[in-house]
């Protein structure tokens, strides 16, 4: 497994003793040499990533820091602490309320005081030749396309 994406766990502790007894001239152990090789190689890893114009703060806290995300559990646990288990909803839980559906506009049936005005097109009517082709027939519509313009009056005034 490349080194970089080793999980490291560096004691500060240890690696100050490590470094009393290289002073005092014992030799060193290979877990002594394995900490102080994993030591140097997340130095240098860490002093390259400062030097990458892309690094930011946040990604270095990222790579020094355990991650926050952790859950309750998988830190009470090692310490002893057991956690009760998770229940189907708090007790406190109010119920959610269904969200209104809609789209937040009013149709023209909301607008019942509205004054209503008809406009026929300027140069077409039923049963005049299609002005795209000129080979089908231009039909009266169903219902016509409604527009709907609110004027700011005092109160309000709308016209359909």
């Amino acid at each position: 497994m490349n080194p970089r994406h080793q999980v490291m766990e560096v004691n500060f502790e240890e690696l100050a003793e490590l470094v009393g007894r290289a002073r005092q001239g014992q030799p060193l152990g290979e877990a002594d040499c394995q900490r102080l090789e994993w030591a140097i190689q997340a130095l240098r890893y860490l002093i390259e990533q400062i030097g990458d114009q892309d690094a930011t703060i946040s990604r270095l806290r990222a790579l020094l820091a355990k991650p926050s995300t952790e859950k309750t559990s998988q830190v009470l646990e090692p310490a002893g602490i057991q956690t009760p288990p998770p229940s189907s909803s708090p007790p406190n839980a109010k119920k959610k309320k269904k969200p209104r559906s809609g789209h937040g506009r009013n149709g023209a049936a909301t607008y019942q005081g509205a004054g209503r005005i008809k406009i026929a097109h300027s140069s077409l009517k039923a049963g005049d030749r299609c002005p795209e082709c000129s080979k089908g027939k231009v039909y009266e519509q169903k219902e016509p396309a409604l527009r709907i313009r609110v004027v700011g009056q005092a109160p309000l005034a709308a016209t359909v």
